[in-house]
């Protein structure tokens, strides 16, 4: 619906449809602006009509959609009868306290006014009126800042004498620092106009900033490089084209800055014989992972038009879908339903700028009288899959002579809320009898499952498959036709409600033999490359698509603080920062851009909160998994919450609770950090799920962990073979009032929500057959090969040992890890704690070297260190045997007794050798730390151990950073990135490349 005023109008969209609302014809003038409420998120844009009192058409101008903000800045211009000014918009219903504070370009306050905005009112003011003083000034440029106690949206607006523009707001998340700007020098081909760009930069930041502009052409070829301008703290800075480019060259350019700036590029329209001044339209900067949607109209010689940038440095395919104002797939014009696809190839950072029917060749010249939208779709085809690549719009429009410009209705790639199938979830639950209702929240362990037969009895919303629960027959079609058996059971129940069956994908589809295995997170943390990770999770769901699967217990946000920890590997990091980056990647690769398109699955992130900071001597067997972190709420919020926030902005649908305890109280029962923090401060709306028979560690009998758990606010629980006996508890708490069922309502509403976003009731739930084809696919390898390179940390080059000739006499390889796929791999592959051997398909280093090499090398291999002697050079891989949680954590991380005689017997021989350590985390080397020419981590490579080769014979220079501080030994444990007496053996972030002195390589570089 729209509100406008006191009216609110209602209305319907259905799917890809256009509605255009005019405030023109309502009445008298009137300056204001309405609010659009929907069910799902909705893309829009508004524009002005501007015409002369006789009707003549003069501009459209777009303002856009400002996203509220607690802080803004637009740029100030006032020059020859130039005046720049704001429209101020306050959403919510309380008064808000705004601060207007105008600055000078260097930075320094001028003047500043406060005041109040009532709530859901609108004002308008040009700077001139806000601060008089300067309608004396012949000219002045500043910066306006705009500080509010309460999000505001704000649209930046110009005049010139009588004519009216409009410019956007620089009010952009300030998270990147890249952007894109478009940029065009007219030739007259919009009318009799000349065009220039400037780009207008503004720095919100308390200290300077360095910023340079690169430019590039339509065929993405580098125009100008470097364009640097020096961005004052507080203050702005103008960079033009004017006078640098030939009349006619139309692209864009990548504004990059040393902290993220706001930005905004403006079209100046100037009288191609006079010069005069005609119009500025602002065409800002739009976010890079878009899916652009815009109106399209083709009437009185009005069209619209579309400019792209590719700014990566790949080709990218853009798909064009064109369609009527309805949506339908009508091919024909009548009515202004035409539909049409088409596909463009933009180069490396190329751009494109067309009007509608220039870029379909079925649209015919008579294209007129037309209103519908355009999507525009970016991809890159890697790895066998269609993978979403970044793309930058802006809508463009002429009518007649006229040069005008729309903002882009940009598809923001963000989260729809769960909240919103609520409508839909109520209608089930309203239907659900309480047997119902409690089976939804229970989660059964598919071997423990006394029958099939028990998913209809006990209407159970989940199972799940645990580390090596697998089916009799470990490959991808017999763990579909499992899941579809399971799925099938729960069809046909009274409301015949889906399954989600989850599972550790971890590190790759890791249960099922034949499944691409990825590196463990703690390497991928190593890559820092958000992007390669969200391209590793795209690439594993699928491959859990393939089994019929819709649910991950991934990504693991811990912030792991001590490598004797068992779970270190499953950490991205022990920085908070990195873990919460790779963690929304992760969850974006799962989610996809909607959770419910078909290759999609549930992400899971776990285990909230604070698993990572458990003290060693409080968990199980007087270790560390599983026990009490003892740190104040500040630091667990500082320390361990964030990864946590940035799951909400990326919408994951569900959060697993740790089985550790905060300063002595249990996760699973803890009311203030599952419904307090997390569901009420934090506004989740999917749902909770705990651990492993988590529950069972809660004090009490059975009865009294069951309630303390739900009324904590656990939604769903993991009872893994206690499912018959939960449901009868469960229903019985209800029935005698200790456990409300407004708890009840509200946790299966949370998995109802799910299910729906998921697409589970809107399509088959069975198995798609058609991700078998890709399943363990050479291009899933080829991804997870470029995984492991990347992930690869150089810590010591003596003598520039490595890269290795290919041409070498004799190579001697040695170590348990060098010929053994499952020590690559480690915990959580095929079984829950792995193991050693051929436990599935793959590429060991010892193979990947055997097949790098040049024919003439010879290969010779021991897994002792014997038989080095008369070798060029030696490879030596050791480090760790496969482990997961519990049996995992290790008092002393010193290389073991029989790893440590390999590398003496390698140096008794007198050969040159490569120490590469294959492992979970960083291990206190001793002796060998010094002994080595070179030192290379592996961490936990996966099945592709080609990657490994790849940075040992240079096909890839190392890149890789380190996730972890590397202790010199054991007394530094627990040491991290920060602590008081910081000297480890290498630092956080360290990493060496090839020719690179060790002294240049600091934390930070």
């Amino acid at each position: 619906s729209v509100t406008v005023g006191t009216g609110s109008y209602p209305f319907e969209l259905e799917p890809w449809s256009l509605l255009r609302i005019e405030t023109r014809g309502a009445g008298e003038p009137v300056k204001g602006w309405c609010r659009v409420d929907s069910d799902r998120p909705l893309v829009g844009s508004g524009t002005y009509l501007v015409e002369s009192a006789s009707g003549e058409f003069l501009s459209e101008v777009g303002i856009g959609d400002s996203p509220p903000s607690a802080q803004q800045m637009i740029f100030v211009h006032l020059s020859d009868g130039l005046d720049s000014g704001l429209a101020l918009c306050n959403p919510s219903g309380e008064s808000v306290e705004i601060t207007l504070e105008l600055r000078d370009l260097g930075g320094s306050t001028l003047d500043s006014k406060t005041e109040s905005l009532a709530g859901r009112m609108q004002r308008a003011e040009f700077a001139s009126e806000i601060f008089p003083w300067i309608a004396e000034e012949k000219e002045f440029r500043g910066v306006l800042v705009v500080q509010s106690a309460a999000p505001i949206s704000v649209v930046a607006l110009r005049t010139r004498g009588t004519n009216y523009t409009s410019l956007p707001s620089a009010s952009g998340s300030i998270s990147q620092t890249e952007e894109v700007l478009f940029a065009q020098v007219g030739d007259g081909a919009f009318g009799p106009y000349l065009l220039q760009t400037e780009f207008l930069l503004l720095n919100p930041w308390d200290e300077d900033v360095e910023a340079s502009i690169d430019l590039f052409g339509g065929d993405g070829t580098p125009l100008q490089s470097g364009v640097a301008a020096e961005l004052p703290a507080r203050g702005a800075a103008r960079m033009s084209t004017g006078g640098t480019l030939d009349p006619g060259w139309t692209g864009w350019g990548r504004l990059r800055g040393s902290r993220p700036l706001r930005a905004q590029a403006v079209f100046r329209i100037l009288d191609a014989s006079s010069g005069d001044f005609v119009s500025e339209l602002g065409i800002g900067g739009e976010p890079s992972r878009i899916q652009p949607m815009i109106h399209v109209r083709s009437v009185d010689e009005g069209g619209t038009g579309l400019a792209l940038a590719n700014p990566s440095d790949e080709e990218v395919t853009i798909r064009l879908a064109l369609r009527g104002a309805r949506g339908e797939a009508d091919q024909s014009l009548d009515g202004g339903q035409f539909v049409e696809i088409a596909e463009i190839v933009l180069p490396p950072r190329g751009h494109t700028a067309q009007f509608v029917p220039e870029f379909f060749d079925g649209v015919p010249d008579a294209f007129t009288a037309f209103e519908g939208n355009l999507r525009a779709h970016a991809f890159f085809t890697r790895f066998g899959e269609d993978v979403p690549a970044p793309l930058a719009a802006v809508t463009l429009q002429a009518r007649g002579p006229r040069y005008t410009s729309l903002p882009v209705a940009p598809r923001v790639i963000s989260p729809t809320r769960l909240a919103s199938f609520d409508s839909r979830a109520d209608a089930i639950l309203s239907r659900m009898t309480l047997e119902e209702k409690v089976g939804q929240m229970t989660q059964a362990e598919r071997s423990a499952l006394r029958r099939d037969q028990d998913i209809q009895t006990f209407f159970l919303g989940s199972v799940l498959s645990g580390g090596g629960s697998a089916p009799p027959v470990n490959n991808v079609q017999s763990w579909a036709e499992m899941h579809d058996r399971f799925q099938s059971q729960a069809l046909k129940t009274r409301l015949a409600i889906p399954l989600l069956y989850g599972i550790d994908a971890v590190h790759g589809h890791n249960n099922v033999r034949g499944a691409v295995i990825f590196p463990h997170n703690i390497g991928l943390g190593a890559t820092r490359n958000p992007e390669l990770v969200e391209k590793v999770a795209r690439v594993t769901a699928s491959e859990v698509r393939a089994t019929g699967m819709n649910w991950t217990f991934s990504p693991c946000l811990a912030v792991p603080r001590d490598e004797r920890w068992g779970r270190t590997y499953e950490g991205f990091s022990e920085s908070p920062d990195v873990v919460r980056g790779m963690g929304e990647a992760a969850m974006r690769g799962y989610q996809d851009f909607d959770l419910d398109t078909p290759r999609a699955i549930v992400a899971c992130a776990k285990h909230y909160v604070g698993d990572g900071g458990t003290a060693w001597g409080t968990g199980s067997g007087g270790r560390i998994d599983q026990g009490d972190t003892r740190v104040d709420e500040a630091t667990l919020r500082r320390i361990h919450l964030p990864p946590y926030l940035g799951a909400l902005e990326v919408g994951v649908a569900t959060i697993m609770v740790s089985f550790s305890s905060w300063n002595g109280v249990k996760l699973s029962g803890h009311r203030y950090l599952l419904t307090d923090v997390l569901k009420g401060e934090l506004g989740f709306e999917g749902f909770l799920l705990s651990d492993w028979a988590a529950i069972d560690q809660l004090p009490g009998d059975y009865r009294e962990q069951v309630k303390t758990a739900v009324n904590a606010g656990l939604d769903m629980i993991m009872v893994p073979h206690r499912y018959e006996e939960f449901f009868h508890t469960l229903k019985n708490l209800v029935e005698s009032g200790e456990v409300l069922l407004e708890r009840i309502d509200d946790a299966v509403r949370r998995i109802l929500r799910v299910k729906l976003a998921a697409g589970l009731f809107d399509r088959s739930p069975l198995t798609d057959a058609t991700f078998q084809e890709r399943f363990g696919s050479a291009a899933h390898r080829e991804l997870a090969r470029e995984a492991v390179r990347r992930s690869l940390v150089l810590l010591r080059n003596q003598g520039n040992l490595l890269p290795l000739s290919k041409n070498l006499s004799r190579l001697h390889v040695t170590g348990r890890n060098a010929d053994d796929l499952g020590n690559q791999c480690g915990g959580w592959t095929i079984s829950w704690q792995g193991s050693s051997g051929a436990i599935t398909e793959g590429t060991t280093i010892l193979e990947a070297i055997r097949g790098t090499v040049e024919p003439g090398t010879r290969v010779t291999f021991s897994a002792d260190g014997s038989g080095a002697a008369g070798a060029d050079v030696a490879v030596v891989v050791v480090g760790e045997t496969p482990y997961a949680e519990m049996l995992g954590d290790r008092a002393d991380l010193a290389l073991s007794l029989g790893d440590l005689a390999t590398i003496q017997n390698v140096r008794s021989a007198g050969v040159p050798f490569v120490l590469v350590l294959v492992s979970g985390r960083p291990l206190t080397l001793g002796p060998p730390a010094e002994q080595a020419p070179a030192i290379l981590a592996a961490w936990l490579p996966g099945t592709e151990g080609q990657g490994v080769a790849d940075v040992l014979f240079g096909d890839y220079a190392p890149t890789g950073k380190l996730p972890f501080t590397w202790p010199r030994s054991l007394d530094q444990i627990p040491s991290n990135v920060g602590d008081g007496h910081y000297d480890p053996l290498y630092p956080f972030d360290f990493g060496l490349t090839y020719g690179q002195d060790p002294a240049d390589c600091v934390q930070g570089k």
